[in-house]
């Protein structure tokens, strides 16, 4: 009798318990605010869970599964404003939601950036000083190469040789060339040979953005990264459904010219991408001589072409969305060397080549809270430089070979534990024809960076974000090394926004094979027991994001590193050979201010670097003196001002004084320089086929300046050019 009650009683109350425990569901599509076409491949996710999913390509999604309860939704995409929503979920309930997110256009605080944490971060969300050098930037700049697109970022020293097509060097913090990592699309491309990248060798038609990451980075990417990391971000393959080509051409002063050309295609999954830019200059313009007398500076010519091509296909079946991304890249050169004026050479020439070939696999694995890439990348470098006018004529070549392969993985368990961790090899090897000697260094490396963002329901505090690092490389010829790092971003506020950030790391640089390995000769010899340069950095600072006007937006950064074995090439008896012999105190602070003044219209953005860079070797007449062509003040200032299809942008650059002898003797300092450019944009469109008219006048109040000692700069230079873009829908649906 009680068992036949208890089948009952349970029979009773079983639809009850079930109903109690069904779980609920929510469905909806996004779409674009503006325009109202449906968004592909956005994350929506349930805050401090697992729970989530992708949209697909009719930009609609459905979370199944979700236990009943109180949840925060949040919708995010990059170049997009993320989107909360509140839900308070029923048991059984099927939710709908349809959603419209807005662009991001002007928001400082939201560029999504990739190279400070390796994943797509917003700015508040990272702990490192980021500058961001957008595609509207680019257009009103409209540089030839990468050294001129990067002149105006704070912190930010470019030692320019010369004219168009002249070499061109990135320091960053009052670091050397050589302790700035470069990237493309997040493949490294710095020289195993001198350790550092000529920008002029690096064409601006294919950059779609520019991201700068300032501070002591190798706990993520290794040696190198002492003074900051810039990441160039190329240009995508084409869109879905669209055909588009492109027709660029530049005439300017001193004999230049450049031509550009794209082609862009995307059908169902897959985009193509193809580009091609010639650029030559005679370089012939006039300077003033160390006497005084009117000079016009000649076998300063640059003939370079560049051609790459870029294959993209996506799974769109899959729910992993899965994607391969296959690049090509080629540039070449010859390009005269003048050297400095005294002594002159009139008939040295250079001869540079690179190519690089990139592959990158991405896709979820499981959910869409774990990511996967695989990538690798394969490039090559020669240059030659041929010099009969010394008094021992110079015939050098060198080829040097990169290897890189990497599997990176991001997984997010919750909200406290965010990691992204992955294991890599880079093989380099440099040849040198003359000496017929080769050399190759094997590196490993492993890494670990875990992201904790903790919340707060305050009325004011808004979120406090903890990133510690830690990465170790283990090198074939010298020492392995740690190098981690930890990070905080406070954030508070809501309108008025407030982010109080800080970091302390550790980096190095690995000796170049020049470094180690310059064949012995009369004058010079290598030391293959150099030890890796040290770095420790720390840096804190505070950004404001106001509604003053139609937004204002500044940050102040104050930075410290001291370096240790620095490497320095001496006079040891009767040759010049490298060792670590220098310690130095780099420190200062970063100002920088964007304010809309009238939104849409009038727009500022001036900041203002203070720099000391100390010698801290034990060296009695160069112990506490600036570094070499380290200025202590610098400022850069624009002025943008838009309507409708027209755009006028003036540019300020002010370096001060550079000492350019390690004893700071005051007879060789070069002194302080202002350059101003302007520039005009007309941008207008007709049908589906877009025009953009550029007009330039590079220094326009032609000042006479030195960036590097006995090396002249141009003066007034003029620059015209005309692109026409035609985009073309390849999926012309008929209406009945």
């Amino acid at each position: 009798m009680k068992r036949h009650f208890k089948i009952l009683l349970i029979s009773c109350f079983l639809p009850v318990l079930l109903l109690a425990r069904e779980e609920a569901t929510v469905i909806g599509t996004i779409s674009d605010k503006e325009s109202g076409s449906p968004l592909i491949a956005v994350n929506i996710y349930l805050k401090d869970t697992v729970i989530g999913t992708m949209t697909n390509d009719e930009g609609c999604f459905i979370i199944t599964d979700i236990p009943p309860g109180n949840y925060e939704l949040i919708a995010s995409m990059i170049g997009y404003e993320k989107i909360v929503r509140i839900l308070r979920l029923s048991p059984g309930e099927r939710l709908q939601l349809d959603i419209l997110m807005k662009q991001t256009v002007l928001d400082y605080g939201k560029n999504v950036m990739v190279t400070a944490s390796r994943t797509q971060k917003y700015i508040e969300e990272i702990p490192g000083s980021v500058d961001l050098i957008s595609q509207e930037v680019l257009l009103n700049r409209n540089p030839q190469d990468l050294g001129e697109a990067l002149r105006d970022i704070k912190g930010v020293m470019i030692k320019s040789y010369g004219g168009l097509g002249s070499s061109q060097m990135i320091s960053l913090r009052g670091s050397s060339s050589e302790q700035v990592l470069v990237l493309i699309d997040g493949q490294r491309v710095n020289n195993a040979q001198n350790g550092y990248v000529d920008l002029s060798n690096i064409p601006s038609n294919e950059i779609e953005k520019i991201e700068v990451v300032k501070g002591a980075n190798s706990a993520l990417y290794g040696s190198d990264a002492v003074g900051g990391v810039i990441n160039i971000i190329t240009k995508k393959a084409g869109e879905k459904d669209m055909l588009g080509i492109t027709f660029k051409g530049m005439l300017g002063s001193f004999h230049s010219r450049a031509l550009e050309s794209s082609l862009r295609y995307g059908v169902k999954g897959v985009s193509l991408r193809a580009a091609y830019k010639f650029l030559n200059s005679l370089g012939d313009f006039p300077y003033t001589d160390n006497y005084g007398s009117p000079q016009v500076r000649i076998n300063s010519d640059i003939r370079s072409h560049s051609i790459s091509g870029r294959l993209g296909y996506v799974f769109s079946n899959s729910d992993m969305k899965p994607g391969i991304d296959l690049k090509y890249t080629h540039f070449r050169s010859e390009k005269g060397a003048p050297g400095t004026i005294e002594p002159y050479y009139y008939e040295a020439r250079m001869w540079d080549r690179n190519s690089n070939l990139s592959l990158n696999i991405n896709s979820k694995v499981f959910d869409q809270f774990n990511d996967i890439r695989f990538s690798a990348s394969y490039q090559t470098t020669y240059n030659r430089y041929l010099n009969n006018e010394m008094l021992v004529p110079t015939d050098n070549s060198f080829a040097t070979r990169s290897l890189n392969s990497e599997i990176q993985g991001h997984s997010v368990l919750n909200s406290y534990l965010m990691l992204t961790y992955g294991i890599g090899e880079h093989t380099s090897r440099m040849d040198n024809f003359q000496q017929d000697t080769s050399y190759r260094r094997l590196t490993y490396y492993a890494f670990i960076l875990n992201e904790s963002d903790i919340r707060f329901d305050g009325r004011y505090l808004r979120s406090l974000i903890i990133s510690p690092s830690i990465r170790y490389d283990s090198h074939s010829d010298f020492n392995n090394v740690f190098s981690p790092k930890i990070g905080f971003v406070l954030n508070i506020g809501d309108a008025w926004k407030t982010g109080i950030k800080s970091n302390f790391g550790l980096s190095y640089r690995a000796p170049t094979f020049n470094d180690l390995y310059w064949p012995e000769d009369a004058y010079t010899v290598g030391n293959p027991d150099l030890k890796p340069e040290s770095g420790m950095d720390f840096d804190i600072g505070a950004r404001l994001q106001y509604p003053v006007l139609d937004g204002l937006y500044f940050e102040s950064v104050f930075f410290h590193n001291y370096m240790t074995n620095l490497i320095i090439w001496e006079s040891s008896g009767e040759k010049w050979k490298p060792d670590n012999v220098d310690v130095a105190r780099i420190y200062g602070l970063e100002n920088g201010l964007k304010l809309d003044i009238i939104n849409g219209y009038l727009s500022t953005d001036i900041n203002y670097t203070y720099l000391r860079a100390i010698n801290l070797s034990q060296n009695v007449t160069e112990y506490g003196k600036q570094l070499v062509y380290r200025p202590r003040h610098s400022i850069n200032a624009s002025l943008t001002g838009s309507y409708k299809i027209f755009t006028c942008q003036y540019s300020l650059n002010i370096t001060g004084k550079r000492y350019t002898d390690r004893s700071n003797v005051e007879l060789n300092a070069l002194p302080a320089y202002a350059v101003s450019d302007l520039s005009f944009s007309i941008r207008p469109r007709i049908r589906s086929t877009e025009l953009n008219v550029n007009l330039q006048i590079k220094n326009l109040f032609n000042a006479d300046y030195r960036v590097m000692k006995n090396l002249p700069m141009p003066g007034r230079e003029f620059r015209m050019s005309l692109e026409v873009q035609l985009n073309q829908k390849t999926n012309k649906r008929r209406v009945s």
